[in-house]
C-alpha cells in the first residue's frame, strides 16, 4: 500500500490527493491489481501485466478509471436578479478510459504514468455537465509513503528484459513539462506550479542503461542515467543531481529567486508508450538558496521528427 499521493495533470495543476487516499498493488496470478481510494470519491481499479519486480503495464486499454476527471458550470451564469456572472468550472466526476498505464516503484516511490480520453462526464444538481476534453489526458500519480518498503510491485521478479527488447526510441525529442516546487523561507512555506515550459531532450542508449540530457530554460536542466527495467520503463541511477529553479516567493523581498538550484534527485521514471517519451523525478535541495526546497517535475516528449 502506497499513501501521499499526488497529481500533477496536462493542465500544469498539482493536487494532493485526501490524507486517507492509498493506492494498493496486489498480485493476481499473472496481473496485478491496482487499487486507488480516496475520500469522497470511487474506489478506482485496473489491471497490469508485471514486466519487472519494479514495473507494470496495462493489460488491456479501456479499462476506467473513475474520478475527478471533468468539469460542469462555469461560462456565463444568469443570477437570479438578472445580473451576468462568469463562473468558474467546478470539478465533477468522469471516467478516463485508460489507453496505456505505465506504473513504476523506485527507491519506495511509486510513478503511475496514465493516458487516455475522459467520458461520461457527470454533473451536480445545479451544475450541468461539460462536454469532455477534445483530446487525449494525460495524468500522473505520485504515492510516496510505503506500508512495505520493498520497492517492488509485489508480483515477483519477472526478469531483467535486455535493452534489445527496449520500446525507447533514442534520439532528439521535444518537451513541455510541469514543475512543482515547495519551499520555506522565514518559516513561511510556499509553492509554485510552471507549466507547459517547452524544452529539449536528447536520450542515448548503451546497452541496458540509458541517459537523458535536457534543458527546460530557466526551469530545469542535467544529464541523468537510468537503468532499463523493463521494455518500456527505466529507474534513475541513484545518487545524481540536477539543477532546478528556485521558485516560490521570498517574503523578505517580495520576489522570485529563479536561480538555478543544484537539487538531488530522491526518485524517479521515464516511461514510453512506444512514441511519446515522459519523464519523471522528485528532488531536494540540500543547501544553499531554496534549502529544504523539494520539487516534483514531469517531462512529456515527442521526437523531433514528428
Amino acid at each position: 500500500m502506497y499513501s501521499d499521493c499526488t497529481w500533477l495533470l496536462t493542465t500544469g495543476t498539482a493536487e494532493s490527493a485526501a490524507s486517507s487516499a492509498s493506492l494498493t498493488l496486489a498480485p493476481d496470478g499473472p496481473s496485478v491489481v491496482a487499487t486507488f481510494q480516496s475520500e469522497g470519491q470511487p474506489t478506482a481499479t485496473f489491471d497490469l501485466r508485471a514486466t519487472s519486480h519494479s514495473s507494470a503495464t496495462l493489460t488491456a486499454s479501456g479499462q476506467g478509471f473513475a474520478g475527478r476527471w471533468g468539469y460542469c458550470g462555469g461560462g456565463v451564469v444568469v443570477l437570479d436578479s438578472g445580473d451576468v456572472a462568469v463562473g468558474s468550472p467546478a470539478p465533477t466526476q468522469a471516467t478516463l478510459s485508460l489507453s496505456s498505464a505505465e506504473l513504476t516503484v523506485d527507491q519506495g516511490v511509486v510513478f503511475v504514468q496514465m493516458n487516455g480520453a475522459v467520458v461520461d462526464v457527470q454533473g451536480q444538481p445545479g451544475c450541468a455537465p461539460d462536454g469532455p476534453p477534445t483530446g487525449p489526458t494525460s495524468a500522473l500519480l505520485v504515492c510516496e509513503a510505503s506500508s512495505t518498503g520493498d520497492g517492488g510491485t509485489g508480483a515477483g521478479d519477472a526478469g531483467a528484459p535486455t535493452s534489445a527488447t527496449s520500446a525507447f526510441v533514442t534520439g532528439s525529442y521535444d518537451c513541455s513539462s510541469t514543475v512543482f516546487t515547495v519551499v520555506t523561507y522565514d518559516g513561511v512555506q510556499d509553492n509554485v506550479v510552471s507549466s507547459g515550459g517547452a524544452g529539449t531532450l536528447t536520450l542515448n542508449a548503451d546497452g541496458s542503461s540509458l541517459n537523458a540530457a535536457y534543458s527546460l530554460g530557466t526551469l530545469t536542466s542535467g544529464t541523468l542515467d537510468f537503468t532499463i527495467t523493463s521494455d518500456s520503463s527505466a529507474n534513475p541511477v541513484p545518487g545524481q543531481t540536477i539543477e532546478v529553479a528556485c521558485g516560490g516567493i521570498d517574503p523578505t523581498t517580495m520576489m522570485s529567486p529563479n536561480d538555478p538550484t543544484v537539487t538531488q534527485v530522491s526518485a524517479g521514471a521515464l516511461t514510453t508508450d512506444g512514441t511519446t517519451l515522459y519523464l519523471t523525478f522528485l528532488g531536494r535541495v540540500p543547501s544553499g538558496t531554496c534549502s529544504g526546497q523539494t520539487s516534483s517535475i514531469v517531462l512529456q516528449c515527442t521526437p523531433k521528427d514528428q
